[in-house]
């Protein structure tokens, strides 16, 4: 018999501070302190980061995981969260565990391809971040978007 699948959308939750919760996601640095933890991992995680208007955290979801040097980011599977979370703008946050967090030539292609995405969904990125083990660099701080 043919069957036909159905898509769902399943959050799990993670326990952060109370202090973070229900806080505009207004500054790079409040983004940083949720996902501080990205610099002790020795594989390079990326995350979207849903917002809503307000600029509230609606979800987040890891989009790509990869090697200790790089990570493929599907781009189709990008926005695919960021449309089933309703969100109407969305942060990018990396890490780069072998050390520094300065972007690299690739960081900067990778940002300007998901900003020429974002023009078609009418969906803006506002802020492309990679977390270090010196701390945290904002593309947005830095007018690199």
């Amino acid at each position: 018999m043919p069957y036909i699948m159905e898509l769902t959308a399943q959050y799990r939750r993670r326990r952060v501070k109370d202090s973070l919760i229900r806080q505009s996601a207004n500054s790079s640095e409040r983004i940083y302190a949720l996902f501080r933890y990205l610099e002790k991992e020795t594989r390079e995680k990326v995350i979207c980061v849903h917002l809503n208007p307000a600029l509230e955290i609606l979800s987040y979801e890891i989009v790509a995981i990869g090697t200790a040097q790089r990570s493929l980011l599907d781009m189709a599977g990008l926005f695919r969260g960021i449309l089933l979370s309703g969100a109407s703008r969305f942060v990018i946050i990396h890490n780069h565990p072998l050390g520094a967090s300065s972007p690299s030539q690739n960081d900067r292609q990778i940002a300007d391809k998901i900003q020429l995405a974002c023009a078609l969904y009418d969906i803006p990125m506002i802020d492309f971040m990679i977390i270090g083990e010196d701390g945290y660099c904002s593309f947005d701080e830095a007018g690199l978007l």
